[in-house]
């Protein structure tokens, strides 16, 4: 009797295995997505989120969806995970938490990437010489898990998405608006470039100048500041400076002449409908020296 019962489980466990094996069979025949899987999970990229955009580096936030049609859940230990642009890596990272994929569609997680300005310059480079601005992206990710039918699995997925260019900001001109005994106002001429296909719409635009290793000074414009996509925007923005603060580095100053350094920094977060810039962070820096300038300023005219 006892036998009998057994058997009849086995049975019965061998025909769930077989219906689950044809009806997976089916799904995969029938799905036209070119990264079907037939018994592992697949892997799908929600959306890509800009976090920051500053001068050496682009952070952004990949949230993916993995679907697990197996019936049952598993645990993943860790993961690791590749980013490739244009079939070159750019980026890797790994996540040490372990995530528990549980059967269906709602498996979330979000990997935060740092993709710094060195390892994209040539991709950029060499997509402005074809005329293109979108490419091909792709993930690489490698799960690990306790299992005694398999140690890992492997999951890509590629996607077309624009290039993403870290915008610049140089300094044009420095003019002096003016002169009191208790210190000077200099006009700082600046252009923001946006090499991206999206708008750069800057909300309370704030930027700080520093001349000849004195403290920085603050200037800030409220509200909206339309920065289009392609395009150059050109400001003007005032820079008080007392005399007071840095009268300890004046006599140096007078010394160095047209050698004296500036740095200027521009930060604001970005105006947008699309969930994929709304709110990220922009923070970018112009240095250089007062002869720099001269010399521009000659070239230009």
């Amino acid at each position: 009797m006892v036998k009998k019962v057994l058997l009849g489980f086995l049975v019965l466990f061998v025909v769930i295995i077989l219906s689950f094996l044809v009806i997976s069979y089916e799904r995969y025949s029938t799905d036209k997505n070119p990264y079907k899987t037939f018994m592992i999970p697949r892997l799908q990229i929600l959306d890509i989120q800009i976090k920051n955009l500053v001068s050496d580096r682009i952070d952004l936030l990949t949230r993916i969806q993995i679907d697990n049609h197996f019936p049952l859940a598993f645990k993943v230990d860790s993961m690791k995970y590749k980013i490739f642009i244009s079939n070159k890596e750019v980026a890797k990272s790994s996540y040490c938490k372990s995530i528990i994929i549980q059967t269906g569609y709602d498996n979330l997680i979000e990997l935060p990437i740092s993709i710094f300005n060195k390892r994209l310059n040539k991709i950029l480079k060499s997509a402005e010489q074809k005329g293109i601005d979108s490419v091909e992206y792709e993930l690489k990710t490698t799960f690990y898990i306790h299992s005694v039918f398999k140690k890992k699995f492997d999951l890509d997925i590629k996607k077309i998405l624009p290039l993403i260019y870290i915008p610049e900001v140089t300094v044009d001109k420095i003019e002096i608006d003016s002169l009191r005994l208790s210190g000077v106002t200099l006009m700082v001429h600046s252009t923001l470039i946006n090499k991206n296909v999206f708008p750069l719409d800057a909300i309370d635009l704030h930027d700080r100048f520093a001349i000849g290793g004195n403290p920085w000074v603050d200037t800030r414009v409220p509200g909206l500041m339309k920065i289009p996509p392609h395009s150059r925007t050109e400001s003007v923005l005032p820079f008080k400076i007392s005399f007071k603060e840095m009268a300890h580095t004046l006599p140096e100053l007078i010394k160095k002449g047209k050698n004296i350094d500036y740095k200027l920094e521009t930060s604001f977060k970005i105006n947008s409908k699309d969930n994929t810039t709304n709110n990220s962070l922009i923070k970018l820096e112009s240095k250089g020296t007062i002869k720099d300038l001269l010399r521009y300023y000659r070239a230009m005219k």
